[in-house]
């Protein structure tokens, strides 16, 4: 966390509470794992569960009975969306979404780039291949340049994926 946004936090806490809303905590974990933890608990409950923020990281959480509602530019201008507007936007499904960060990575959240692989190869290979890992057991297959590209980046690969994995448990 940003050193000059943990003050922000007292008063943020402050105003939440005062809403009544609960305030949900855990060390070593951050936002979007607890909400996506509460979000599988409340699907195990039998609800539907919206999720409302300005990440779409949290796309990757979207299910049957999980929607994410996405802010662009402040409250009033939002998108929804369910598993067909995810295949819309990106043209994967909602659990690829960690593959696809997995070969592009995302500088929001420090994870690098696979060289020379870009939102469409990415989704491309995810198409074809549907996983990080089954793409990287087909490097035989693939034509050289794409090939090329991807060897020796099979471990970063897998380790950017596991970081940009949101905890559902």
């Amino acid at each position: 966390m940003a050193e000059d946004l943990r003050p922000q936090f007292t008063r943020v806490r402050q105003i939440v509470e005062a809403f009544g809303f609960p305030i949900f905590e855990m060390d070593g974990y951050e936002a979007d794992d607890l909400i996506g933890t509460l979000a599988a608990q409340a699907e195990q409950a039998g609800l539907d569960v919206l999720i409302v923020t300005g990440d779409t990281d949290t796309l990757q959480l979207v299910t049957p009975h999980t929607r994410v509602m996405i802010t662009r530019r402040g409250a009033t201008d939002t998108v929804t969306y369910d598993e067909a507007g995810v295949r819309e936007r990106y043209g994967l499904a909602p659990e690829q979404l960690t593959d696809l960060r997995g070969l592009r990575g995302d500088a929001s959240d420090n994870i690098p780039q696979v060289p020379g692989i870009g939102d469409k190869t990415a989704a491309s290979i995810l198409q074809q291949y549907g996983t990080v890992e089954k793409a990287f057991a087909s490097l035989n297959s693939m034509d050289a340049k794409l090939r090329a590209k991807l060897e020796g980046y099979e471990e970063q690969a897998r380790r950017n994926k596991s970081l940009a994995t949101i905890v559902r448990d």
